[in-house]
C-alpha cells in the first residue's frame, strides 16, 4: 500500500511564523471588506513569496533535525492553509482541495492550531498538460 506519511503538529507552529501569516490574511480581509480585490489577490501574493522564500532557507527535504523538520513543516502548512482560505472566493476547487488535503476543511482557522496533519503523497494540484 501507499507509504503513509508523517504526523504535523500544527501545536508547532512558530509564534513569529503565525503572527506574519495572519497580519496577513488580517490585511487580506479588510481588502475584500472593502471591494479591493486586486489588493487582496497582492496579500494572497505576499504570502506565497513570503512561504517560498521560506522553503528555500529553510530547505524540509534536507533537514535532519526532526524537532525542526516538525516546526518547518507546521510553519508551511499553516501558511498553506491561509492560502487556500484567502483563494476560496476566486478559486473555490482548488481551495477546497487544498484544505482537504491539509484535513482542515471542516473547521475553522481558529481550530487549526489543535490539529494534527498525517502528510500523504497527493496528486498535483494543477496538473501539467
Amino acid at each position: 500500500g501507499e507509504q503513509s506519511g508523517e504526523d504535523i503538529s500544527l501545536v508547532k507552529v512558530s509564534s513569529s511564523w503565525k503572527q506574519s501569516v495572519e497580519s496577513i490574511y488580517q490585511y487580506y480581509q479588510k481588502e475584500m471588506r472593502e471591494f479591493h480585490f486586486n489588493n487582496a489577490l497582492a496579500k494572497v501574493n505576499e504570502l506565497s513569496s513570503l512561504s517560498d522564500r521560506y522553503i528555500s532557507q529553510e530547505k524540509p527535504w534536507a533537514c535532519k533535525d526532526k524537532e525542526k523538520f516538525q516546526v518547518v513543516m507546521a510553519n508551511l502548512i499553516y501558511s498553506l492553509a491561509y492560502i487556500a482560505l484567502m483563494l476560496s472566493p476566486a478559486m473555490p476547487q482548488a481551495a477546497e482541495k487544498i484544505l482537504s488535503f491539509l484535513q482542515l476543511g471542516e473547521i475553522s482557522p481558529s481550530s487549526w492550531r489543535e490539529k494534527s496533519i498525517r502528510l500523504r503523497k497527493q496528486p498535483p494540484l494543477f496538473p501539467r498538460k
